[in-house]
């Protein structure tokens, strides 16, 4: 009997340690990635911060040149309001000219042949 009675209680005795022991394992491993969870979404937070961060400075890196950039398109626009202002004083110039050359348009009044009639 004392035989079976030992049996049984070393029986108990390794399900009952290896029973805690994998218990113990598993909840290490459990504890384990609990940890590195919050870690991770607290890593992935911070690199997106980071960046955010950076935007500011490259808005302002990709606009420093703006103010030569626009001095020269501020600059091109009145150079060709400018040249249209000439080349209409030119025209307005060349308009007794322009009128009293006879029309190589058939159909076209010709103002030399109406002030001669």
């Amino acid at each position: 009997m004392n035989i079976i009675n030992n049996i049984i209680q070393t029986f108990g005795n390794f399900v009952r340690n290896n029973f805690f022991a994998v218990w113990n394992g598993v909840k290490n491993m459990v504890m384990t990635v609990w940890n590195l969870l919050p870690n991770g979404i607290r890593n992935a937070l911070s690199s997106i911060g980071s960046y955010l961060s950076q935007i500011p400075s490259m808005v302002i890196g990709a606009f420093s040149g703006a103010g030569s950039w626009l001095l020269g398109i501020g600059e091109k626009i009145i150079n060709g309001l400018v040249q249209g202002i000439k080349n209409m004083f030119g025209r307005v110039k060349r308009t007794p000219d322009i009128l009293n050359e006879p029309s190589t348009h058939p159909g076209k009044a010709q103002p030399n042949a109406i002030r001669r009639s």
